[in-house]
């Protein structure tokens, strides 16, 4: 391609490539890291410890109240990631994963 056909694929091909290169690059220009790695861990646990529990027979009053403190703490943690304040998201998780392990003692 010569004269203006080829010199307008060539500003077509260099506005994508820029595009993509500035869309890839905008969290790490914002700012936005995301949460910490084993923040997303102790969240993804929490909430299959959480659904677990929810499918056992939780016959004791002791049993219930751990789980909907658990349910709850993993609620308010969510909320938290959300509104990316991680450092209350991690005690909230922190505090859902205690209920879970109280849970656990008192069901054995």
């Amino acid at each position: 391609m010569t004269g203006w056909a080829g010199w307008l694929v060539r500003l077509a091909i260099g506005s994508a490539v820029a595009m993509a290169w500035i869309a890839s690059s905008r969290p790490a220009r914002c700012g936005d890291s995301g949460p910490p790695a084993d923040l997303v861990r102790l969240e993804r646990l929490v909430g299959l410890r959480v659904a677990h529990a929810r499918d056992q027979d939780l016959g004791g009053a002791e049993e219930r109240k751990s789980y909907l403190q658990a349910q709850q703490d993993d609620a308010l943690g969510e909320q938290a990631l959300e509104a990316r304040d991680y450092d209350k998201a991690m005690s909230y998780f922190r505090q859902a994963s205690g209920a879970l392990d109280a849970l656990e003692r008192v069901s054995k």
